[in-house]
Formats: C-alpha cells, sequence, structure tokens
C-alpha cells in the first residue's frame, strides 16, 4: 500500500472524490464540511490527511493533526501538575514533544477509515513507518478505537484507557414515551426542569446553520463552558476566528438556542449524521443558565428533536457522565493507544497516562 500526505481535505477531494465519498459514506457532508472549517479557519492547526493507495484507487483514509511540543504536564493529575508547573516557569519542561494526533477533529468518531477491514492491519502499519520516517513526531496517539478493532491497534501500539463516549437510543414513539421509560425520580427530575424553564421565561428555538449569524455571541457562551469544564484536556481550542466562519456549514448542522428576554444564555450545536444525532457543542452564560437548568433542558430539547425526526440515536460526548446517565444514556467503550520512539519515554508516559485516564 502507497501512503500519500495531504494537508487539506479539498485537495484529497480533487484527487479522489468518488473514493472519499465512499469511505465517508455515512458521515460526508458534515464530516468534509467541518474538515474545511478547521483546515481554512483555526490558527496554528497542522492538519493531516493520509491516504492509502491501491491499484490508483483511496483504499484507507487517515485523518489527524500534528501538535507542536504539546505538554504532557496537563495529563497528570491536579497535585503533581502543580508540584512539576515550575518546569514551565523556568523554560526547562521535558515533558514537552512533538505527537501526531490520528482521531477525527469531530471529536468521538474514529481517524482512520478502510474500504475494506481486512485492509486496517496493512494501513496502521504503513502509516505508522510513514510518520515517524517523515514527519519525525516522538509519538503518534490513536483514539476512538471500538473494541471490534483493538486487536488489530495492540501490534503496533500501547492501549491506555480512555473516556468512554455516550450514546442514547431514540427508538421511541414520542418524547412522551422517553419519559414513561425513565425511571420514576428521573423522569419526574426531567418534567421538573422543564417546568422551571418556562416559568423562569425561557424561548426555545431551533436553527438551521444558516439561519444565525450571531456567531461572536454564540463563541462567548463556548468559551465561558469551555474555561468551567476541567474534566478532558483539549488538543484543539476554537477561537472566535473559527466561529465567525460557521456560516459556510451545511444545514446539516442545528442550534438550539435558549434565550432569556432575548438574550442567549445557552446553546448546543447538533449535527445530523445518517440515523444518528450528535450534540457538539454546548455553550451557556452561567447567569440565567444556571437557574433556569438550560444544559438539562439543551438535551431533553434535542431529544426531542430527534424523536421527532426519527433519529435511531443520540451520541453525546464524553463530559459529564452523570448529567448523561440521568438523561438514559449509556457507556460506549472507547480505546486509545499510543507510541513512542524512545523506551524511556514510553514507559514514563505510559503510566501517567493510564494513571489519568482510569479515573474516567
Amino acid at each position: 500500500m502507497q501512503i500519500s500526505l495531504y494537508n487539506t481535505i479539498k485537495d484529497v477531494e480533487k484527487d479522489y472524490k468518488e473514493d472519499l465519498n465512499n469511505i465517508l459514506l455515512d458521515s460526508l457532508d458534515s464530516h468534509i464540511a467541518w474538515y474545511h472549517l478547521l483546515d481554512q479557519h483555526l490558527p496554528n492547526y497542522e492538519p493531516l490527511y493520509f491516504v492509502g493507495i491501491k491499484n490508483e484507487k483511496l483504499v484507507a483514509l487517515g485523518t489527524g493533526y500534528n501538535v507542536q511540543r504539546l505538554d504532557l504536564l496537563q495529563y497528570l493529575p491536579p497535585r503533581i501538575k502543580k508540584i512539576l508547573s515550575f518546569l514551565n516557569k523556568l523554560k526547562i519542561n521535558p515533558f514537552k514533544f512533538n505527537v501526531v494526533f490520528l482521531t477525527n477533529p469531530m471529536s468521538g468518531e474514529k481517524g482512520i477509515r478502510v474500504a475494506h477491514q481486512v485492509l486496517l492491519d496493512e494501513f496502521i502499519s504503513e502509516i505508522t513507518d510513514y510518520i515517524y520516517t517523515n514527519i519525525k513526531p516522538a509519538s503518534i496517539f490513536v483514539n476512538n478505537i471500538s473494541d471490534a478493532n483493538v486487536n488489530s491497534y495492540s501490534k503496533t501500539y500501547n492501549r491506555i484507557p480512555f473516556y468512554p463516549n455516550t450514546v442514547l437510543e431514540l427508538d421511541f414513539n414520542s418524547f412522551e414515551d422517553y419519559l414513561k421509560h425513565l425511571k420514576k425520580k428521573k423522569r419526574w427530575d426531567a418534567r421538573n426542569k422543564m417546568k422551571l424553564l418556562n416559568e423562569y421565561g425561557c424561548d426555545v428555538v431551533i436553527y438551521r446553520n444558516s439561519e444565525i449569524n450571531n456567531y461572536e455571541e454564540v463563541f462567548q457562551l463556548y468559551k465561558n463552558t469551555s474555561n468551567h469544564n476541567e474534566e478532558v484536556s483539549n488538543v484543539i481550542n476554537y477561537n472566535q476566528q473559527t466561529f465567525n466562519n460557521m456560516n459556510e456549514l451545511p444545514d446539516c448542522y442545528k442550534w438550539i438556542y435558549v434565550t432569556y428576554k432575548n438574550q442567549l444564555v445557552g446553546f448546543a450545536l447538533l449535527f445530523e449524521e445518517n440515523e444518528a444525532l450528535v450534540f457538539k457543542h454546548v455553550g451557556l452564560d452561567y447567569k440565567h443558565s444556571y437557574d433556569c437548568f438550560a444544559y438539562f433542558n439543551l438535551f431533553y430539547i434535542a431529544i426531542q428533536y430527534g424523536i421527532s425526526k426519527g433519529y435511531k440515536k443520540m451520541y453525546c460526548g464524553s463530559t459529564t457522565y452523570e448529567t448523561k446517565k440521568r438523561i438514559g444514556c449509556s457507556l460506549i467503550p472507547n480505546h486509545a493507544f499510543i507510541s513512542f520512539k524512545s523506551k524511556f519515554l514510553s514507559g514514563f508516559a505510559k503510566r501517567i497516562l493510564q494513571k489519568n485516564f482510569s479515573k474516567s
């Protein structure tokens, strides 16, 4: 298998559009649009698109990005992180090194896709050799690996625990049926929170992406929530420029707005993928949103929307697990794999990551 590297998805489309369409068949519109957005409008982002070619056809695709001098300290437990924080001040932090992430910037999605499952082992081996030979990172990190593919990655990489994803089945005739499916206490809690949202005087609207233009306001709420969430260290951090250009996204992206007296106090960004909804981003003002339980209600509204449109399930991400269990989500096992060129670094980093992620 021949490996080629591209730095934008647009260039991959130019050379292999039909084959790319076949590999991304279940998520073409939503994924391609997000790749375009990040390739063009996320500063300091180094996208990587690895293409596996056989008989002049694209048979495998690896998406990812290169991170220069990633600080491993951010993945340490808070107490150890505090003790070692002086290293950054002295500018002698030995825990910073270059890492290639083989992942999907859509968060919970896999970063490696193959036209036929029998090609997976070969592609993993070839792409690993290509990365270490040509990009020369200290490490390669692969995540969002399902149980079915664990053995393929174990041949080349060290396995570490990782944050599970969450999914809610939406196979209900109505939202009322969904509520009846919940246990009595959770059902009462859901009805009460929806009642409190209404009594607070909030309005709720679901918009197609082409119907909104207040991306600056949306970004401020996103930043609020990102700053409040310390559960997961984010490698990709969106900025105002990224949000300003979200008007380029297609209408398979939907926005739930919760407003109070015409002021946006909470939002959720959803995208539609085949027979599923994906609950991608949330933003809150942490003032009115707290009093009206906007966070919970964004999920309830998304659930109502998903059921009414006939979606089979909704993926809800890998944070705030207690909230998601409360609305009925189940956990999806998720695996990550890592390799290092240095054996010393491999053993040290593996212990740190295992200790940190095993707490999730």
